[in-house]
């Protein structure tokens, strides 16, 4: 389930009290309106271990307290980029499926204060995050040294390696964005 492709109905199709993996393929389809392909698809990536863990639930069996224990399994696996898309995702979800009265209360008003800042009780990683380590002399040596045998490699690489550029930004390079 929960494939960008299929067709699904609205949520006022489903029963008045569904599972939590039949909303939300509803939702996804339904909830975000326009986006991009990969921003749709990012949507579903972080909504689909979410599914696996509240997709059995009945929307009205979801309460503060089960989300917070789901996100607590969370914080062992994922880092906090993919925990905080994730967060996002079940808060836009839960407060329409509130809105929507599929659920008698806001269950994501828990983790923020009065102030509409996140609380204590948000969702953060327990991951330790590695030190970032660069190429050592000999890998540099060793990569410019393969990239020599292709002309239109190497001056990829050389800007790589001489600028601190990030590969994304390599990739998108132009030859007007170089002065």
């Amino acid at each position: 389930y929960m494939a960008p492709e299929q067709e699904v109905g609205t949520a006022q199709e489903l029963c008045k009290n569904p599972l939590f993996r039949d909303y939300a393929e509803v939702f996804l389809k339904k909830g975000f309106g326009n986006g991009t392909s990969v921003t749709k698809k990012g949507y579903y990536d972080s909504m689909r271990p979410i599914a696996n863990e509240l997709g059995a639930f009945r929307m009205n069996e979801i309460t503060f307290d089960v989300v917070r224990k789901m996100f607590a399994k969370f914080c062992d696996k994922y880092v906090q980029s993919t925990i905080n898309k994730q967060f996002l995702v079940l808060n836009k979800a839960l407060t329409k499926a509130y809105k929507d009265e599929l659920m008698p209360e806001n269950v994501m008003a828990g983790f923020y204060d009065e102030y509409g800042k996140h609380n204590y009780e948000y969702p953060t990683s327990r991951i330790r995050k590695k030190p970032i380590v660069g190429f050592t002399k000999e890998e540099v040596e060793m990569l410019l040294s393969a990239a020599r045998s292709y002309p239109k490699i190497y001056p990829i690489i050389q800007v790589f390696l001489s600028t601190g550029v990030r590969p994304a930004e390599l990739r998108g390079l132009l030859w007007e964005n170089v002065n």
